[in-house]
């Protein structure tokens, strides 16, 4: 039987400018892979949402390193990628190993200093929770395609996992 440890995230955050320069020098983070549906823009929205701008301007003047890690395909994470002038990996086939691994890699940080950032437990948190990486949980979901029957199943199922384990794990 997995341990449900696998899919809780080191922290949680509403949105992703809520994590905070001290936050990030708490857990020494020097690199982030960042998820961009429901952590940095709403489903398929070409435009981040308000102060994710700024938050990345925070991140470049304290060189800490970002890369975005989309399971999108090219054509959305490249658009979104070159508005923010940052690099990414489309397809990125998350919760799997070997694109954030890949993605580690790229940002040339040792690999305890990185952190993945997204809205998913099932991909970015169990994701970068194999991968021996940090990882923050965004919770702040924004209506759109999540409104499918299999996205509102996963979200209970996330839900129930977080509020039933996460306080427990960090006590």
């Amino acid at each position: 039987m997995v341990k449900i440890k696998i899919f809780i995230p080191n922290k949680i955050f509403n949105k992703v400018n809520d994590i905070t320069y001290d936050e990030i020098k708490k857990f020494n983070i020097k690199g982030f892979l960042l998820d961009i549906d429901n952590t940095l823009a709403g489903h398929q929205d070409p435009n981040p949402f308000e102060g994710v701008v700024d938050w990345i301007e925070i991140l470049r003047k304290n060189d800490i390193k970002i890369l975005l890690i989309s399971n999108n395909g090219e054509e959305r994470v490249s658009k979104f990628a070159k508005l923010l002038k940052l690099d990414y990996i489309s397809k990125g086939n998350k919760p799997f190993k070997k694109n954030i691994i890949r993605g580690c890699n790229i940002l040339k940080v040792p690999h305890e200093n990185i952190c993945i950032v997204g809205d998913q437990i099932f991909t970015d948190i169990f994701g970068g929770n194999i991968s021996n990486i940090k990882t923050f949980l965004v919770t702040e979901v924004h209506t759109g395609l999540e409104n499918s029957i299999l996205f509102k199943t996963k979200r209970r199922i996330e839900k129930y996992i977080i509020n039933k384990y996460y306080k427990k794990e960090r006590r």
